[in-house]
């Protein structure tokens, strides 16, 4: 199955919203769901952590 996940904003920013967020993506891709994301304008600019 492939779900596409419209967020409002997402991690790197931490609120209550993100930590759900990422505790449902976590799940669905354990049950071998592949997910998408896009996050809107209040994510604003992030960058990658180093690394990656």
């Amino acid at each position: 199955m492939r779900i596409f996940h419209i967020l409002d904003h997402s991690l790197l920013l931490h609120s209550g919203y993100t930590f759900r967020t990422a505790v449902i993506l976590c799940e669905q891709q354990c049950l071998g769901w592949e997910t998408f994301h896009l996050t809107g304008v209040k994510q604003g600019a992030v960058s990658a952590p180093d690394g990656e």
